[in-house]
């Protein structure tokens, strides 16, 4: 599935592996993809600004859209990640 994959991609999956044979429908490989650690600060950095660009593409299509999160440090030391930004 080309979309879901470069969906993955784009919030910093790779492909890791293969499981060959893995959809029973039509025996397609199936990619096993992993990302860097959550805890990698360089990571949460490009987390925070791929959903800080999402929020502004968003804005005016959206209502009622929460703010942009936090600073990646700001986060850190309310105990979230920078992705759980306004989460209680």
């Amino acid at each position: 599935n080309a979309p879901a994959q470069a969906l993955y991609r784009k919030w910093g999956f790779s492909v890791q592996g293969v499981r060959r044979r893995y959809y029973s429908d039509n025996n397609e490989d199936a990619h096993i993809m992993w990302s860097r650690a959550l805890s990698d600060d360089p990571y949460q950095a490009e987390l925070v600004e791929l959903r800080t660009r999402l929020l502004a593409r968003l804005a005016g299509q959206v209502a009622d859209l929460p703010p942009a999160p936090p600073p990646v440090e700001a986060a850190r030391h309310a105990g979230r990640g920078p992705w759980e930004a306004g989460k209680r």
